[in-house]
């Protein structure tokens, strides 16, 4: 007689499964055999869907997050030498400074912010800015230029939210420049934000519109999107609760592709949380 094994038990052996087995069906039937329970059979009612689905979308982003932490880490040093990085950054942050009424006394977070070209272009406007990344090499070049310009309203955090709960504090700005395509699930990351912000904070997001995937080169890891409709930007923040949602061109990336001229939009999410 074929053995029965408890949901549990399967769930423990399996990682994540796309859809239920058949009742009746073996395991080795349908997703492969056992050493220890070639004939185990799950019992009518298997794991819930949904358990094995966020199983499954924790260990995505979880192996997207550290094929970007490698490869931040080994870039970071020379990041700063790229003349299209910069002159992007420095139209995102006047971006924001167009589309958001900051204030000198704001506390702000950057989220994903690299070496902080967004950040400290925007630090001059604001009363401090918790620059967070996953990658410390990128952090610890960003000390460097901050301890060399003698800034005291700037801190670093490795910080990655989609494994790890939010700093304690609350922000009235809360920004990010071409980090949400690294994002597996952006909607919840924005869930995340709107926790962290105070009432009648901001949140300002950068990305890249809607491409064909050849913005990076094909061997690049870590890439969970290639860039985002941007009524798909403003809807998951809508759902969220944010009000004065809006989106603008910031930025448009020029490259060149196997000796064809293309060009990429990056556009300026904002909204604010009531």
């Amino acid at each position: 007689m074929p053995g029965v094994c408890s949901a549990q038990s399967y769930s423990e052996k399996r990682f994540a499964i796309s859809a239920p087995i058949a009742p009746g069906r073996s395991v080795h039937q349908d997703y492969g055999d056992y050493e220890d329970e070639p004939d185990c059979v799950l019992p009518v009612q298997p794991v819930p869907f949904k358990i094995l689905f966020i199983e499954m979308a924790i260990h995505m982003s979880s192996q997207v997050q550290n094929e970007n932490r490698s490869r931040f880490d080994a870039i970071a040093a020379q990041w700063d030498d790229s003349p299209m990085r910069s002159g992007m950054a420095n139209a995102v942050a006047d971006s924001i400074l167009a589309a958001v009424p900051v204030r000198p006394q704001w506390r702000t977070l950057e989220y994903g912010c690299g070496t902080g070209l967004v950040g400290l272009r925007l630090l001059p406007h604001v009363g401090h800015v918790l620059e967070t990344d996953l990658s410390p090499g990128m952090l610890a070049v960003l000390s460097e230029k901050a301890a060399a310009a003698g800034l005291d309203k700037i801190d670093t955090q490795v910080l990655d939210l989609t494994s790890s709960p939010p700093p304690a504090e609350r922000f009235d700005l809360i920004f990010s420049s071409m980090a949400m395509h690294h994002i597996p699930d952006v909607a919840a990351l924005i869930r995340t934000f709107y926790s962290m912000l105070n009432p009648g904070g901001w949140l300002a997001l950068a990305d890249l519109d809607a491409e064909d995937g050849s913005f990076h080169p094909p061997d690049v890891p870590g890439v969970a999107h290639h860039g985002f409709e941007r009524k798909t930007m403003e809807s998951w923040l809508r759902a969220t609760g944010f009000s004065s949602v809006t989106t603008r061109t910031a930025h448009t990336v020029a490259k060149d592709r196997d000796g064809k001229a293309c060009e990429y939009p990056i556009f300026l999410a904002t909204g604010q949380r009531i």
